[in-house]
């Protein structure tokens, strides 16, 4: 079988290149033929290492260049460029003749259905429904987000299969009639996990506003000054950054707060650290959910849709946080540092539910879709 997605880039360390890369390799392995078409990798390397059997073409459009326009000019310039993505991918998928093409929900997502290369086409959301709307930005900014919302599910509808992370997220696409719901996986559980005795937590994720670090960072200054030897360690990148870096030397908490570059290998992380942080306003699964589950950490996560109250059982593996409130996130984080046995116990049962999204079980379930939307 040859399978194509479309993504904007590989360079970038996040979720979803994490995801898609282990399910490319994966399919790869098992002997399928696949293809990344990238429109703005600029010669940059791959985040993560691709399996021999996984080629990656680069259409060189470059959407990230009209970021710098303002908002008319960057609306024309990128039909513009849309219109030249159709006519370049419609030549190169012409061309490989993929049996499945996918969108990951990026610039392709409007017109790949209407190329006519005889492939089925598949979109996959990374997100949760309405992920635009719930991230609540003032003024035009919501009037362009719910024209955006609309324009996306018009397209949406033209796809033989929408997958989404989780049950209660194919419940909002409401109208959408072929839809399927695989979750997101990891790789193999660790030979070891986290002893959990280290004086530091960790969180992960990209530096943006739905991610929720600035309201992560105003719960630790509440934690400093109860737990003033404890330290958080975040891994991450985006255009945040400075904000957050600004945010932490004002409150003074340079001390106990770290920003990392994002790693490739983050489970190496996951091990040195007794607690996951989860503050994301939006979140449509979680992978670093899982996979600090499955090195043994318990998470503490808000209760933010769709994802984390798909994996965590509140009290169970892990602690579930209502969504935005900074003063019952630093509760619960207190509440891991002074109960240590509760740390652990959580830890075990968070490596149990981890094991349900080992890619053995995660992976064959999009085999059987490919396999259910193609001509027999």
């Amino acid at each position: 079988m040859k399978i194509a997605f479309c993504l904007p880039n590989t360079y970038i360390l996040d979720g979803l290149r994490r995801i898609i890369t282990y399910k490319a390799n994966l399919m790869a392995s098992h002997g399928h033929e696949v293809f990344f078409i990238t429109t703005d990798q600029d010669g940059r390397p791959d985040a993560f290492t691709l399996h021999h059997n996984v080629k990656r073409i680069d259409l060189d459009l470059l959407y990230p260049d009209t970021l710098s326009l303002s908002l008319l000019k960057r609306y024309f310039s990128r039909r513009k460029l849309q219109k030249r993505h159709k006519r370049l991918l419609t030549r190169l998928l012409k061309s490989l003749s993929p049996d499945i093409t996918t969108s990951t929900f990026h610039q392709e997502l409007r017109f790949l259905p209407h190329i006519k290369d005889g492939s089925k086409k598949i979109v996959e959301h990374h997100g949760c429904h309405d992920n635009r709307m719930l991230q609540s930005r003032p003024g035009v900014w919501k009037l362009i987000d719910r024209y955006l919302s609309f324009v996306e599910y018009r397209a949406v509808k033209g796809y033989d299969c929408l997958v989404c992370l989780t049950r209660k997220d194919k419940l909002a696409w409401k109208g959408i009639e072929n839809i399927a719901v695989i979750p997101g996986f990891i790789k193999n559980l660790p030979d070891q996990s986290a002893p959990l005795t280290s004086k530091s937590m960790i969180a992960a994720g990209r530096f943006s506003r739905e991610k929720g670090f600035d309201m992560m960072i105003a719960a630790w200054s509440i934690v400093a000054k109860k737990h003033p030897d404890w330290k958080l360690h975040i891994f991450g990148d985006g255009i945040l950054k400075k904000d957050l870096q600004k945010q932490i030397s004002d409150l003074q908490l340079a001390d106990v707060i770290t920003l990392h570059k994002p790693v490739e290998d983050i489970e190496n992380e996951y091990l040195r650290h007794s607690a996951l942080i989860s503050s994301s306003r939006v979140e449509g699964f979680g992978l670093t959910i899982i996979e600090a589950m499955r090195c043994g950490l318990p998470p503490v996560s808000f209760d933010s849709p769709n994802g984390p109250q798909s994996i965590i059982t509140h009290g169970h593996d892990g602690l579930l946080v209502p969504l935005n409130d900074t003063h019952a996130l630093a509760d619960q984080i207190i509440r891991l540092i002074e109960h240590p046995d509760l740390r652990k116990t959580l830890g075990r049962n968070a490596i149990s539910t981890a094991a349900n999204y080992e890619a053995e079980k995660v992976i064959p379930k999009w085999e059987q879709l490919y396999a259910s939307i193609l001509p027999h």
